[in-house]
């Protein structure tokens, strides 16, 4: 089973434009724990497009969250358009700040950068690019996972 362990890294500009690098705890609680993804949709509906030779939209590279507090797995809907994934159902969906809400859901598969393939048969769509996220990995997804989080060094470590 591999494991990623990953230190998140940042800098603060100054009102001069000096670059200052932040401590990674103070970093990691500013960003939290990201991974880098590419979003594609899963192998049956790739195959169906070749075998009607439809063209095939570049797989979709970004950072996607750990997040705990998320029940479900969410892809950023845009990002989902220009992989070519298909809407499958509509689901709902509450957060912190909406009440239930009636969202598109999609088939796809996630590949986390050094560790592998996430199949997900249910992805909502919701807006995350303006987040800076193309994905939140949610406790579907956890359920199988180990993830432990250490604030006090700013250190995360995952394995599927």
């Amino acid at each position: 089973m591999p494991i990623l362990n990953v230190q998140i890294q940042g800098h603060l500009t100054d009102k001069h434009g000096r670059k200052y690098e932040l401590p990674a705890t103070q970093a990691f609680a500013q960003r939290g724990p990201v991974v880098a993804v590419t979003l594609r949709p899963l192998e049956e509906q790739f195959r169906a497009m070749v075998e009607h030779d439809e063209t095939v939209p570049e797989a979709v590279e970004g950072l996607a969250m750990v997040d705990t507090g998320a029940s479900c797995t969410c892809i950023d809907q845009d990002a989902a358009s220009r992989a070519g994934l298909n809407v499958i159902d509509r689901g709902s969906i509450s957060s912190a700040s909406h009440s239930s809400h009636s969202v598109p859901v999609f088939a796809c598969e996630i590949e986390v950068a050094g560790l592998g393939k996430i199949r997900l048969p249910r992805a909502m769509g919701v807006t995350l690019a303006n987040q800076g996220l193309l994905a939140v990995i949610g406790r579907d997804v956890l359920a199988s996972t180990v993830f432990v989080y250490n604030g006090l060094t700013g250190h995360f470590s995952i394995s599927l």
